[in-house]
């Protein structure tokens, strides 16, 4: 099966056709890791319930996917405020999926494996935003993860892997990533992580022990759309 994932979006709706989706209608699944929102929505619950009812779910039904598995990040409050309206608005039969540290299991009509994935929003705190934990905390949530999946997606990154920034104000050189996700990913092995939250790391396939490690942010330290989809055949 081939899937797509992107992520920090911050409301940036790139429109279907495009060069920037080339090979996206040979894609089932697209998976998005967090920051949907629009950054001057990111606290106005009513004007993101709006967005997200129209702009966004019209976007999402114009890309040429079977399925789209999406999770909030940390500028993405209203899915922690709202958290039964969300999933009543992103129900698990409807194509666009919104899991909050739940796992589901997604039969492809490509290949017809039963393919287990995982999604969570939850981030290290760094300051006082949306799904932020203390690591006590995270090391909970994230011992809910199952072992052996075939996709985790995050919006947080593992530490040490994919989590130095490479340019802009936070190119200091130093991982910025989490480190109970990283315990919960050596633990549980998932085949394949997909993240976002830190924008400008390596775009790259990293390995942490088993698993492949994949940065999906299609944005730089600006905001500025930078990087492309990443699509791969897992």
């Amino acid at each position: 099966m081939k899937i797509a994932a992107i992520s920090d979006i911050h409301g940036k709706l790139i429109e279907y056709p495009s060069n920037y989706w080339k090979g996206l209608e040979e894609c089932e699944i697209l998976f998005i890791c967090g920051d949907i929102l629009p950054l001057y929505y990111q606290t106005d619950i009513p004007n993101s319930k709006n967005w997200l009812k129209t702009d966004f779910t019209e976007w999402c039904n114009k890309l040429p996917v079977e399925k789209i598995f999406f999770i909030a990040g940390n500028h993405d409050f209203i899915f922690e405020r709202k958290s039964k309206e969300m999933h009543d608005l992103f129900p698990i039969n409807n194509k666009i999926t919104y899991l909050c540290n739940e796992y589901i299991e997604y039969t492809s009509i490509q290949d017809t494996y039963e393919y287990k994935i995982f999604g969570t929003p939850y981030c290290h705190k760094f300051g006082n935003w949306a799904f932020m934990r203390e690591d006590d905390i995270l090391m909970k949530k994230f011992n809910e993860i199952p072992n052996n999946l075939d996709i985790l997606f995050t919006h947080d990154a593992p530490y040490g892997i994919s989590d130095i920034c490479l340019e802009g104000w936070a190119a200091d050189g130093q991982h910025k990533g989490s480190l109970p996700l990283r315990d919960a990913v050596v633990k549980k092995c998932p085949e394949i992580l997909l993240h976002g939250h830190l924008h400008s790391t390596n775009h790259e396939r990293e390995m942490l022990y088993e698993t492949e490690v994949f940065n999906t942010s299609i944005l730089n330290e600006e905001y500025k759309i930078t990087y492309n989809p990443l699509i791969i055949l897992i």
